[in-house]
């Protein structure tokens, strides 16, 4: 694919961004601001329309109300492009919130051990108690497959 130049670049950026910036990383952003930032990264990895993004533990090392306002900001990403999210987490809770389908891996070395569908409609409130229950009802699965479950 051969991506556009000059005003057609910057029209095709800001139309798959939104609201985009092309500001650099500050660690003193706001969530709002971070949230700016991470539309001016969807859109740099959405121009090439691609059939996935992979996104591996990106809120990690975030407070947990900034995490949950890019939580949402990732939802409205895959609302409006349609594109796949492979989002690896170790938050049970937040691939509970986040996905369709969650994939339970055996303990080191790794291995595809069971394939979740989350049984939660949309839109979902991270509050809502059924994402609780559901988090519960893999959590007991993991504990199984990783032979940490007291009998």
């Amino acid at each position: 694919m051969v991506l556009p130049n000059g005003p057609e670049m910057a029209a095709a950026f800001v139309a798959v961004a939104g609201a985009a910036t092309t500001a650099p990383l500050n660690p003193a952003y706001t969530a709002d601001e971070f949230a700016f930032y991470l539309d001016d990264l969807e859109a740099r990895a959405l121009l090439v329309e691609p059939s996935y993004v992979m996104m591996d533990e990106p809120f990690s090392t975030l407070d947990e109300l900034t995490a949950r306002t890019l939580r949402q900001e990732i939802i409205d990403i895959w609302q409006r492009t349609g594109v796949t999210i492979v989002f690896v987490t170790h938050s049970i809770r937040e691939a509970t919130f986040l996905a369709d389908r969650i994939i339970i891996l055996t303990r080191g070395p790794a291995n595809v051990d069971d394939s979740y569908s989350v049984p939660i409609d949309r839109p979902r409130d991270y509050e809502e108690p059924r994402i609780g229950q559901v988090e519960a009802e893999i959590v007991k699965r993991v504990l199984g497959v990783w032979e940490l479950e007291k009998t």
